[in-house]
């Protein structure tokens, strides 16, 4: 492995060192998110992203035109031929829907809107893969990070869960309801200070 992944393993290191059990579930949701937003790049980024995809663009309308020579000689098929093979050469997402578009508009041009219209749907139904799981990430992070402070906290108030008010019980308490309003802090006022039990 190169240095890099040795710095960010140890910096992963230390962040959780520095936080404990409770940067886990931080630590994780960052490295789903990031995982989606990868992914996401590598199926749609790149694709376009490139240099060349006005080029694309133009070499098919030049293409589908027939170009200088053929369009003297009137060769539209030849045209919608070399379009869908320099498309295919291409690759990607974006020389694939073309492609496609350019088959269907050769085949049956009547078609071709409503193709395109489904086209159009199912591809950003495809590019929007994951993109609702990065936005409930990105939405989560600052609760994510106030989980140390209210682990602390919950920590810190632990010792108040059997704390239910003594005073109003203590004060309320007479021999019609002693049976039903003892609790651990009255009990523990009567065996200890009453009794003189201490242990």
């Amino acid at each position: 492995m190169s240095n890099t992944h040795y710095i960010f393993l140890e910096s992963l290191q230390n962040t959780y060192q520095a936080g404990g059990v409770v940067m886990l579930p931080i630590l994780l949701a960052g490295v789903i998110g990031f995982y989606f937003l990868f992914s996401s790049w590598l199926r749609i980024g790149k694709d376009f992203f490139r240099a060349d995809v006005h080029k694309v663009v133009k070499r098919m309308r030049r293409d589908l035109n027939g170009g200088e020579r053929d369009r003297l000689n009137s060769k539209s098929s030849m045209g919608v031929e070399m379009a869908i093979k320099r498309l295919r050469k291409r690759g990607g997402l974006l020389g694939r829907e073309l492609c496609n578009a350019v088959e269907i508009a050769a085949k049956n041009p009547d078609s071709f809107r409503d193709y395109m219209q489904v086209r159009m749907m199912k591809t950003v139904r495809y590019m929007e893969q994951g993109t609702h799981i990065v936005s409930v990430m990105a939405s989560a992070a600052p609760l994510l990070g106030l989980l140390g402070t209210v682990t602390v906290m919950l920590v810190m108030n632990m010792g108040n869960i059997l704390s239910n008010g003594f005073e109003q019980i203590w004060l309320l308490q007479n021999a019609l309801n002693k049976e039903v309003a003892e609790v651990l802090e009255t009990y523990s006022y009567q065996v200890g200070l009453k009794e003189g039990r201490y242990s």
